[in-house]
């Protein structure tokens, strides 16, 4: 009995790193990125979606922009090195994780 409990409380605390995490995600007090909408209409719809999850959070990894977009993590990995290929975003390592934040000069980097 008392190894259930345990059990429980270890998933109860689990589940609490994740919301925590998920509530770090959603909330955003970065300066709003102001995106040229002529510019943007030039990008495909599928990219165009990933750019804005971007854009709304400032700098992430493709795994937070695919809890965003609802799409698979490898394919929001594949439209952000497109993005990055096509001069809209930045890329960078810290450590293990990737991390893309938005071009501000321009839109372009």
């Amino acid at each position: 009995m008392v190894s259930v409990i345990k059990q429980i409380f270890s998933e109860i605390r689990l589940l609490r790193f994740e919301l925590q995490d998920l509530r770090k995600l959603f909330q955003s007090t970065k300066e709003p990125v102001v995106i040229p909408t002529d510019s943007l209409f030039s990008l495909p719809d599928h990219l165009r979606k990933t750019y804005l999850a971007l854009a709304k959070q400032g700098e992430a990894d493709a795994n937070q922009i695919s809890i965003l977009t609802g799409r698979a993590r490898a394919v929001e990995s594949s439209y952000l090195n497109q993005l990055k290929r096509l001069g809209w975003v930045n890329k960078r390592h810290v450590s293990r994780t990737i991390l893309f934040s938005i071009c501000v000069k321009e839109n372009r980097c």
